[in-house]
C-alpha cells in the first residue's frame, strides 16, 4: 500500500479513499496515520504470520492519525488492541504477538517552511478572529502540508527501531462495581479506593478536598 505518491490528478488509492471517508476529509495527521499503517503493513508481509496474531499498538497520541489506524490495521480503542497514552507526540509502539517482535516509530523532526505564518493564523482561527481570506490562505498551507506528506516514504517520515517484546493486556470483558457516591456502575480499573469505598474518577475529583491525606 504506497499511499498517493503517484499521479495527484486522480485518487486512485481506494485505502486511502476508505480512510477519507471514514474521517470525513483529509489533513495532515490523517496522512501521517495512513503513512504509519503503510509501514506496517509491510513488516506485517514479512512476518511467519502475515495477519499479525494479536498485533497491538501503543499511540502516544488522540489526533486524527488514530482513524487511520482503526480503519486500515483494524487496531481500535474497543478491542483492546489501541492503547493511548496522551503524550501529543508521533510515536507509535507496535507489538506483534506470533513473531514476539516489537518496534517503535517515532516521528522525525520536520520543517514545512511555512511554520512561522501557519501557527500565525492557527492562532487567529482559534480566537475567532480570521478573515475569510486568513482561512482561505489557511487551508492552502494544510494542503500543502498533506502534499508534502504525501511525497514521503514511512521510513523518511518516522525513525524505526526495535525495541523490548511486551505481552499485551489481557482482553476481558471487565467487572463492574458502583461508585459509592454517584451509585453508577464503574468497570474495576477506573476506580479509586479511598476509606475502604470506591469512587469513579469524577465523583473522587469532587470529594477528594474532605479527605486529609
Amino acid at each position: 500500500m504506497a499511499l498517493y505518491r503517484g499521479d495527484r490528478k486522480m485518487l486512485g488509492n481506494m485505502a486511502l479513499k476508505r480512510l477519507v471517508d471514514f474521517h470525513g476529509h483529509l489533513c495532515p495527521d490523517l496522512m501521517i496515520g495512513a503513512k504509519l499503517c503503510e509501514y506496517v503493513q509491510g513488516v506485517l508481509r514479512s512476518l511467519d504470520d502475515p495477519s499479525g496474531g494479536m498485533m497491538f499498538m501503543i499511540a502516544e497520541n488522540s489526533t486524527s492519525a488514530l482513524d487511520a489506524i482503526q480503519v486500515l490495521l483494524g487496531l481500535t480503542i474497543g478491542n483492546q488492541r489501541l492503547y493511548i497514552l496522551d503524550f501529543g507526540k508521533h510515536n507509535y509502539s507496535v507489538y506483534f504477538k506470533h513473531d514476539e517482535k516489537a518496534i517503535r516509530l517515532s516521528m522525525k523532526p520536520r520543517r514545512f517552511g511555512d511554520e512561522e505564518e501557519y501557527e500565525h493564523l492557527e492562532r487567529k482561527i482559534r480566537s475567532n478572529e480570521a478573515t475569510l481570506d486568513d482561512v482561505a490562505r489557511y487551508q492552502e498551507l494544510v494542503d500543502n502540508r498533506i502534499l508534502q506528506i504525501s511525497d514521503l516514504t514511512p521510513q523518511k517520515l518516522f525513525e524505526v527501531k526495535e525495541i523490548e517484546w511486551n505481552e499485551p493486556p489481557v482482553e476481558l470483558a471487565g467487572v463492574y462495581h458502583r461508585c459509592s457516591y454517584c451509585g453508577e456502575p464503574v468497570i474495576e480499573g477506573r476506580l479509586i479506593e479511598q476509606n475502604g469505598e470506591l469512587y469513579c474518577i469524577p465523583c473522587f475529583k469532587k470529594i477528594k478536598g474532605d479527605y486529609v491525606c
